[in-house]
């Protein structure tokens, strides 16, 4: 960078003293200024100190003030203002005159004794003349007033008011003080009587009336009628001998003396149809809503008898009970997706639903399914795989969705990160292990669970009719523990039995041990991750906390426990036995367990009595816990189509979900007081139990 020549730089060290100068310059011409105006009001100031003037008299007579002023001064001074201080209030009187160097001026100032009162100081406060006009000193003079004495002995004056009633008086000078006013007639108070008693010009002026004096008062319009009033002491009396306006009331006259006859009335007939009305006005007939009958009371409608009003919605009833047409039941839900194909197996949290989606289904590519989410904030469906192969089983929690892919050829477990927007595929099998004829076809990991960053799922790899609980988890990617492809993963189980519907919450994995290869033979266990290396943890080596006991019955059947799910400290699963020791009718009740009972009744030790929830015939299954909920499939007493039920478990109540009119239900979850759900027709829905 080149530097500022020595021209320009003189040119502008130039400019900057030419501009601090003319501010200087400036600057210093308001100061003089300044100077020479404090210099002026000092030197008036002075010659000020310098008056000499004499009041050679102050005193009053008659409202009026006599002021006799001499200037002892060798200039003129100009006399502007009068303070009056008297005993009431101060005033200030102009009384601007030129009193001449050496000469005697004399003033005549009214004032209005009702405000000042009587008068004692007056303060003058004078001018002098100066080179540019006058200037008005600060400090003043004064002197005390007092009452004027009369000049000459013996002389008689008029005196008082020749005004209304009033008449002039005398007074008479007397030892230098004038008499009191003589007048014979002295002003009163005003009274209606035609004349003006005080004296003030103005007769009659504080009356509304003259004593005596009467006037029509009241209406004569509708049931009133006109009266009189007699005035008396100058205000009119009482309507006397009038019908005065009352409440309207509905007998077809003008009770009010308005002009109109029954204006507030709402009726005459004796009665009319009433109900709840839609917004156009007609009877709303919807729902449980009816119509009654409403009378006319003297006017007036009374309450609207048989008449059934909207009512707050019941979320689990059948009925319309806000009586828009639609049971609260299909009220309390929403419709996700009734696209073209399946919508099944959803699962919520938050308010991410996902599920498996079959629409673009080509037969000739084989079966095909993907997996769709769909956000309940933006309102938004996302596709999150893209294969012409089967996905199944979402699970989803957090930003984390899981599910079993069959895109290798065999199923594996995959992940889809709903932050970054990437999929990551968790589990693969060598492929020594596909090639072994004895083994690919029983290779495969399916039904997953998320937890935070856990995965969890039940893994064929040790054989056919032995899957085992496996589990990775997120933070541990890239190492021992992890959930990348070629991150060796961490056994839960290795049973020689199939540990199968692997779920988790927190700490805690639960599953279904399934003691042979036929049904109703199986149990519930479960592990603690904080246990882990001792007995209850989750390490394949670990012993297992035993959740259910099967038990034998007279006819070889058990009591067998199936399909566990589990929140926070509750574990609950569907118990399959028979009652009636037939070996052929089977029935299947909702149970729970809580964690922190365990070692007393409700606990989950394998000896502790479980909490039994349901107690229906035929059939309740698949149970689903979260919050204060469980959810599960039934059906009905006697028989009949399946359904699903809401249970309550503070208040121990049950409601149905589904109505008399829905498709039967297939797939369901709930996360806090949502339900996501898929029926027989295979459209999506959310339920939301609390209206």
């Amino acid at each position: 960078m080149k530097g500022i020549s020595p021209l320009i730089a003189t040119v502008i060290i130039i400019l900057i003293v030419v501009v601090i100068a003319v501010a200087v310059f400036l600057w210093g011409d308001k100061l003089v200024e300044k100077i020479k105006e404090r210099q002026e009001v000092a030197q008036n100031e002075l010659l000020c100190s310098s008056i000499n003037f004499e009041f050679k008299q102050a005193c009053t007579r008659n409202s009026q003030l006599n002021l006799l002023i001499e200037n002892k001064w060798d200039k003129e001074i100009v006399s502007e203002l009068f303070r009056l201080r008297g005993e009431l209030d101060t005033s200030l009187q102009n009384g601007s005159k030129l009193i001449s160097s050496f000469g005697l001026e004399n003033f005549v100032l009214p004032y209005d004794q009702s405000i000042t009162g009587s008068l004692g100081q007056l303060e003058v406060i004078p001018s002098i003349k100066t080179k540019d006009g006058f200037y008005t000193c600060k400090n003043f003079l004064a002197t005390p007033i007092k009452e004027c004495p009369c000049p000459v002995e013996g002389l008689e004056i008029s005196c008082g008011k020749g005004v209304g009633v009033c008449a002039f008086g005398k007074q008479a000078c007397q030892g230098g003080k004038w008499t009191n006013c003589s007048s014979p007639i002295q002003p009163l108070p005003e009274v209606c009587n035609y004349l003006d008693d005080d004296c003030d010009g103005s007769i009659d002026e504080t009356c509304n009336c003259i004593e005596g004096d009467t006037k029509s008062c009241g209406s004569d319009v509708g049931e009133c009628v006109s009266g009189r009033q007699v005035c008396a002491n100058g205000k009119w009396g009482d309507c006397l001998n009038a019908m005065m306006p009352v409440q309207e009331i509905c007998d077809k006259k003008d009770n009010s003396c308005d002009g109109a006859i029954d204006e507030v009335c709402e009726c005459e007939e004796t009665s009319r149809v009433c109900g709840p009305t839609l917004p156009n006005g007609s009877l709303n007939m919807r729902g449980i809503c009816k119509s009654g009958a409403q009378p006319c009371n003297s006017g007036f409608w009374g309450e609207c008898s048989g008449g059934v009003f909207p009512q707050k919605r019941e979320c689990t009833s059948d009925l319309d009970n806000d009586c828009n047409s639609k049971s609260d039941l299909d009220d309390a839900k929403r419709l996700i997706s009734n696209a073209p194909g399946a919508q099944y197996k959803p699962d919520i949290y938050g308010n991410i639903i996902v599920w498996v989606d079959t629409r673009g289904y080509v037969q000739s590519q084989g079966s095909m399914s993907n997996i769709y989410m769909y956000d309940l904030t933006t309102k938004s469906e996302t596709r999150i795989t893209d294969e012409y192969t089967t996905q199944s089983e979402p699970r989803v929690y957090g930003n984390v969705i899981v599910w079993e892919d069959q895109r290798n050829g065999n199923r594996d477990i995959y992940m889809y990160d709903l932050t970054t927007r990437t999929e990551t595929q968790v589990t693969t099998d060598p492929p020594e292990w596909i090639a072994d004829p004895n083994k690919k076809d029983y290779l495969y990991q399916f039904r997953p669970d998320v937890y935070n960053n856990l995965i969890v799922w039940e893994d064929s790899r040790n054989g056919p009719y032995n899957s085992d609980i496996y589990m990775c988890n997120l933070s541990k990617n890239g190492q021992s523990g992890g959930c990348l492809a070629n991150d060796a993963k961490t056994q839960v189980t290795s049973n020689t039995r199939a540990d199968t519907y692997p779920k988790i919450y927190g700490n805690v994995i639960v599953w279904e041990y399934d003691l042979s290869n036929f049904p109703l033979h199986s149990e519930i266990y479960m592990c603690d991750l904080s246990k882990n290396g001792q007995s209850g943890g989750c390490l394949a080596g670990d012993t297992k906390t035993q959740v259910t006991k099967l038990v034998f019955l007279f006819s070889g059947n058990s009591l067998d426990s199936r399909t566990p799910d589990i929140y926070d400290n509750l574990i609950v699963w569907q118990g399959t036995s028979d009652l009636n020791k037939d070996n052929i009718t089977d029935t299947t009740d909702i149970y729970m367990c809580d964690l922190n009972k365990n070692g007393q009744n409700g606990g989950c030790l394998a000896n502790d009595a479980k909490t039994q929830i349901t107690q229906t015939i035929p059939y309740d299954q698949l149970p689903k816990v979260d919050g204060e909920i469980i959810i599960y499939f039934t059906t009905p007493p006697g028989g009949g189509n399946y359904t699903f039920y809401m249970y309550n478990i503070p208040s121990q109540t049950f409601n149905r979900i589904a109505s008399s009119t829905d498709p039967l239900p297939a797939y369901f979850e709930i996360f806090e007081n949502k339900i996501a759900y898929s029926n027989s027709t295979y459209d999506l829905y959310l339920y939301t139990p609390r209206c």
